[in-house]
C-alpha cells in the first residue's frame, strides 16, 4: 500500500508510451508504435501483471500473467492462461525461476528462434468465440429451448399472441401492454423487441424457441417484421408470471381496477425501465478480466507483424529450435493483430529458414501425434447404407411424374395457389 497519492518519479513503460487517461482499447491501438525495450535482460522487465511465457517440461513455452515477482529469488507465481490445451490451463504455479520465463521479445528475432510455443488458444480467437456463442445463443431458436413452466404459460395465450401476429391493432393496450410502442414505432424507427431489461439472454432464447415450435412459419413471419408486438408481450407474460407477487404488492397505490391489467402494465415497465441494466434492475458493472488484458497484450506483442515489428515480427518462433506442440501455426489460428496495410514485407526466403539445430525429428513426431489426435477426435464416418431399388409401382409413378408437361404442372400449381388464398392467415401460422 502507498501512503501517498503521490509517485516521486515519472512513470515509463519499459515497452512504450501511455497517457495516464487512456483506456486500454485505445492502448492496444497504440501497440505497433512500441519503443525499443531499454532493459537487456528478461528478468529486468518483469512486473507484476504482465504477460509471459512460462516454459513447462523444459520444452514448450505457454502464456501466462505474472502475479508476483521476488527480486531477491529470482522467481514469480504466475497464474496461466486458460485457453492452453492442456493441464496447465489457468493453474497458479508458484517458484517459477526466471530461467524459465520469457516475454514477447520485441524486435528480439534471435530469443524467439529458441522458443518452442505450447499450443493454447490465443485470446483474441477466444474473444471472437464468445462473441459467436452468444449471437447463437439469441439467433439460433434451437440454442435453447422452452421449458415446460414457461411453454404452459405461454400456450395459455398462444391465440391472444396469434392475433398479435396477424393484426395488433385489433387488440387493446390495456391487454397488451407493448401495444403503447405503435404510437412512437414510426418516429423513432425501433420495435418493442428491444426491450429485455429483467430478463436473461436464456430467457429471450427460451421464447424464441416456443415462438418458432409453435407456429411453424416464424421465420417467415420474422422476415415480414410481423413478430414484434407478440414477442415483447412474451416477455411481458414472462415477466409478469415470475414478478406477480411483487407487482400486486403495489396495486393497493393504483387506480387501475383490473389486477390483471395492472400486473402487465408493471412487467412492461420492468422490460423498458430496466433494459440495459442488470437482471435485479442495478447498473452494470465495467467487467476488467486481467488474465485476458495481460495475455492479449502479450499476444499484440508477439504477433505483431508491422514495419515496426522489423524482422522479429516475420513467424520468427522456434526456428533454431523445432517445431510448435502439435506442428501448430499459431499466426494463422487467431485474428490478425497488426492492422490491415501496416504489415512488413521481409525477405521470406532468408528470415524464415530453419536453423541447423532445428529439430526435424520433433517435426515428425509433432505431425505424427497430431493427426492421431485429430483420428481420435473425428468421427468416424459411417458406412452409406444401399439405396433400396423403386418396386414397379415406384418406377410407374416416377415416369409418371417425368412424363407431365409444364402446362400440366402450371396448371397444378394455381389451383394449389387458390387453396392457400384461402387459408392465407393459417399457412402464415403454421396451424
Amino acid at each position: 500500500m502507498r501512503l501517498t497519492s503521490e509517485i516521486p518519479d515519472p512513470f515509463w513503460c519499459h515497452e512504450c508510451e501511455i497517457a495516464p487517461n487512456l483506456e486500454f482499447h485505445e492502448f492496444r491501438r497504440m501497440l505497433p508504435k512500441i519503443k525499443t525495450q531499454r532493459l537487456e535482460t528478461v528478468s529486468s522487465r518483469l512486473f507484476p501483471g504482465k504477460g509471459i511465457l512460462v516454459q513447462s517440461n523444459g520444452v514448450y513455452y505457454y502464456p501466462g500473467r505474472l502475479i508476483s515477482w521476488d527480486e531477491q529469488s529470482l522467481t514469480g507465481t504466475v497464474q496461466m492462461w486458460r485457453g492452453i490445451e492442456n493441464d496447465l490451463a489457468n493453474k497458479i504455479i508458484h517458484n517459477v525461476p526466471a530461467s524459465d520465463i520469457a516475454d514477447g521479445l520485441w524486435k528480439d528475432y534471435k530469443g524467439r528462434r529458441q522458443i518452442r510455443l505450447g499450443k493454447y488458444l490465443r485470446p483474441l480467437q477466444e474473444k471472437s468465440n464468445k462473441e459467436d456463442a452468444d449471437d447463437k445463443l439469441l439467433l439460433d431458436p434451437n440454442a435453447v429451448k422452452c421449458p415446460a413452466d414457461l411453454r404452459s404459460i405461454l400456450d395459455m395465450h398462444k391465440q391472444l399472441i396469434t392475433s398479435l401476429i396477424l393484426d395488433p391493432s385489433q387488440q387493446s393496450v390495456q391487454k397488451v401492454p407493448a401495444l403503447a410502442m405503435m404510437a412512437v414505432k414510426q418516429k423513432l424507427k425501433i420495435d418493442a423487441t428491444m426491450y429485455s431489461g429483467g430478463l436473461l439472454d436464456a430467457d429471450i432464447a427460451a421464447i424464441n424457441n416456443w415462438f418458432h415450435t409453435t407456429f411453424s412459419n416464424a421465420t417467415k413471419i420474422i422476415i415480414q417484421g410481423r413478430h414484434a408486438y407478440a414477442i415483447a408481450h412474451c416477455r411481458t407474460l414472462l415477466i409478469a408470471h415470475r414478478h406477480q407477487d411483487e407487482f400486486m404488492a403495489m396495486e393497493h397505490n393504483s387506480s387501475t381496477g383490473n389486477i390483471e391489467q395492472f400486473v402487465l402494465q408493471k412487467a412492461w415497465d420492468r422490460l423498458q425501465q430496466w433494459n440495459g441494466l442488470t437482471v435485479d434492475g442495478k447498473e452494470k458493472g465495467i467487467e476488467v478480466d486481467v488474465n485476458f488484458e495481460a495475455i492479449s497484450l502479450l499476444d499484440k506483442i508477439m504477433f505483431d507483424r508491422s514495419e515496426r515489428a522489423g524482422h522479429a515480427g516475420n513467424d520468427q518462433w522456434g526456428l533454431d529450435a523445432g517445431p510448435h506442440e502439435l506442428c501448430w501455426g499459431p499466426t494463422f489460428s487467431g485474428p490478425d493483430v497488426t492492422e490491415q496495410g501496416q504489415e512488413r514485407e521481409g525477405d521470406n526466403d532468408i528470415e524464415l529458414q530453419k536453423g541447423v539445430d532445428y529439430d526435424q525429428v520433433a517435426e515428425a513426431n509433432e505431425l505424427e501425434r497430431a493427426k492421431a489426435l485429430r483420428e481420435e477426435i473425428s468421427p468416424k464416418n459411417p458406412r452409406p447404407k444401399p439405396t433400396p431399388k423403386p418396386s414397379k409401382r415406384q418406377a410407374a409413378t416416377i415416369d409418371e411424374l417425368e412424363g407431365v408437361n409444364e402446362d400440366g404442372l402450371e396448371g397444378t400449381r394455381r389451383s394449389k395457389r387458390r387453396k392457400l388464398k384461402s387459408v392465407k392467415a393459417r399457412a402464415l401460422l403454421g396451424d
